[in-house]
């Protein structure tokens, strides 16, 4: 009775487990019927399932592990969340105050994140799990399983995309892009700017927390970092 009542408290039950099975299906369905429309699906669920993780991570006791959501994984799947808000907002306006060039840069750094690390990732990481009714976990798969599925829908409908959706997204790019030489312009090259990018921001924060002291203090909190 104890442990399934811990099992209860942290979400296995009956409704949670079915919702999770349900939008399971939902998700194959829609990126085999209509792969034009699985970027809204990744938006919305992207929407919900971040900051869901956020909140956890601030509430989670002894530690504040809040520091998570700044690892390379997280801030991939803000930006590229972010990018297409933007890209909405561009075509609403139809006036675009984000240049042209930044989609172009990002989605050629999302293709080779999203069929690089995160493919990897999704095989070899015990964390990327099904797990129905646990919301953390699917927040898991879904931050390394998503982008891949949506860079291919990127690559592979372009067509469908734009009859579907003018003006959101220019995808064209994408099927002339090279994956070398290593400089701007290339797969490989974008990717490698993003990496850096992101690794000189991160090392500086970290640093920053070393020093001055973790900024998200708990109740009986003894360390620094909270891993």
């Amino acid at each position: 009775d104890h442990i399934a009542q811990r099992q209860f408290q942290r979400g296995f039950n009956e409704i949670n487990f079915t919702c999770g099975v349900l939008n399971c299906i939902f998700v194959g369905y829609v990126f085999g019927m209509y792969p034009q429309h699985f970027w809204l699906v990744y938006l919305i669920q992207g929407s919900f399932l971040i900051p869901t993780r956020a909140q956890a991570f601030t509430k989670h006791t002894p530690f504040n592990i809040a520091f998570y959501l700044t690892d390379f994984v997280c801030v991939t799947n803000i930006t590229f969340l972010i990018s297409i808000i933007l890209a909405i907002f561009n075509c609403i306006m139809q006036n675009p105050w984000v240049p042209v060039e930044y989609y172009k840069f990002f989605s050629l750094a999302a293709a080779g994140i999203s069929c690089g690390a995160l493919i990897a990732a999704c095989m070899i990481l015990p964390v990327v799990c099904l797990l129905f009714h646990d919301i953390n976990t699917m927040a898991d798969l879904f931050i390394h399983i998503f982008p891949p599925m949506v860079m291919f829908t990127f690559r592979w409908n372009v067509t469908e995309i734009h009859d579907a959706w003018p003006g959101v997204f220019k995808l064209d790019h994408l099927h002339s892009a090279n994956f070398f030489p290593l400089h701007r312009g290339t797969i490989a090259g974008n990717t490698i700017r993003f990496y850096f990018a992101w690794f000189i921001l991160y090392t500086i924060w970290m640093s920053a927390v070393l020093v001055v002291g973790n900024p998200f203090p708990k109740k009986n909190q003894r360390g620094l970092l909270p891993y």
